[in-house]
């Protein structure tokens, strides 16, 4: 991941409060507008924003909440953020680190719109709780999210073509994340409860050792992008309806050793919209109310078989329906199945009992 947090001197609040000179911290106020480096000093409860960044070009500012809450009434926004392109051609970059921020329509940014405000945005241990939304997709390049936690606060993402979004070490809680465009996706030791990710563009998506639990659907690609390979990696996906949608593989894709137990339908399906290597392998499909493991190796489009799609070494126990469910793939072996409900328990490949 090409984000790094930089080590920000703190220079104390300026608040455009008339004056020529910077308004010291003590003195900001609710609609208090940033334009350098802050250290918060009190909570502030507001109705409507409580603060609003001015970017200045291609400069890095920090805001640190030193603890503190930023606390709105449901309206406005915690950390407001514009540009102003005629004087500054270049988008600036934003870290927030260290507090909460609760009760604003949004969290951070403001707006619902694609016009981008900042380059590069760093969230990073924060507590972001009950706002309607959490992040705007108006960020351009960069997002990363980390050691932080996304509680009752809706969707957030952002609309980045070819940008990036990463979170890591975090928590979401009946919070998701929507990648919204051409994008990289990096996901990393999160736990996800009530929530989860989804892709509504071709997308690449890395997703390493994290926990979806509870949710609909886990984790959705809408169409992987084939720039680079898309890996759902050492992951567990428990009591989810589904734990893996990948609907429209277009790019190659590796799904391994992840476990996908007690979904309520499948533990994953899939469809391949183009001939790349797709491998399904090593992975624990148990417990789960219908298939473990179900889709098609065929383009829909051509009907014909994309048998770059390789199923090999995966485990299904306890499956309410056929424990591996594929059409048109290479059987890779070393397959196992027992106690699954449907008869044959494998179809497409061959099972062994464990």
């Amino acid at each position: 991941m090409r984000v790094h947090l930089m080590a920000a001197l703190l220079f104390g609040a300026v608040a455009t409060t008339g004056s020529a000179f910077p308004a010291p911290a003590k003195s900001l106020h609710c609609g208090d507008t940033i334009t350098t480096d802050t250290v918060l000093t009190k909570n502030l409860v507001c109705a409507g924003t409580a603060l609003n960044l001015s970017t200045t070009g291609d400069h890095m500012v920090t805001i640190d909440l030193n603890g503190h809450r930023l606390k709105g009434n449901g309206t406005g926004t915690g950390i407001s953020v514009t540009w102003n392109y005629q004087a500054y051609p270049q988008l600036g970059s934003l870290t927030v680190t260290n507090g909460t921020i609760t009760g604003f329509a949004a969290a951070m940014i403001g707006g619902s719109g694609r016009d981008f405000v900042l380059n590069t945005l760093t969230l990073t241990d924060l507590r972001l709780v009950a706002n309607n939304a959490w992040l705007p997709p108006s960020i351009r390049r960069e997002v990363l999210v980390k050691n932080s936690s996304i509680i009752d606060s809706g969707f957030g993402g952002a609309y980045n073509s070819s940008g990036s979004l990463t979170a890591q070490n975090s928590l979401f809680l009946r919070s998701g994340i929507n990648s919204e465009d051409e994008s990289f996706n990096y996901l990393y030791n999160n736990t996800f409860i009530e929530a989860g990710f989804r892709a509504s563009a071709e997308s690449d998506v890395i997703a390493i050792n994290n926990i979806f639990r509870d949710c609909d659907t886990a984790l959705t690609v809408n169409g992987t992008w084939s720039q680079a390979p898309t890996r759902v990696e050492d992951n567990k996906f428990i009591h989810c309806r589904i734990g893996v949608d990948l609907p429209q593989m277009s790019g190659p894709v590796s799904v391994q050793r992840n476990l996908f137990s007690k979904n309520t339908q499948a533990g994953m399906t899939f469809s391949v919209l183009a001939p790349h290597q797709v491998d399904i392998a090593d992975n624990t499909f148990a417990g789960n109310a219908g298939d473990g493991l179900t889709g098609s190796g065929e383009d829909p489009n051509t009907a014909l078989p994309a048998t770059v799609v390789r199923v090999t070494g995966n485990l299904a126990v306890r499956n309410a329906g056929h424990g591996i469910n594929v059409i048109n793939v290479t059987d890779g072996g070393a397959n196992r199945a027992r106690g699954n409900g449907s008869s044959p328990e494998c179809l497409g490949v061959v099972c062994a009992k464990p």
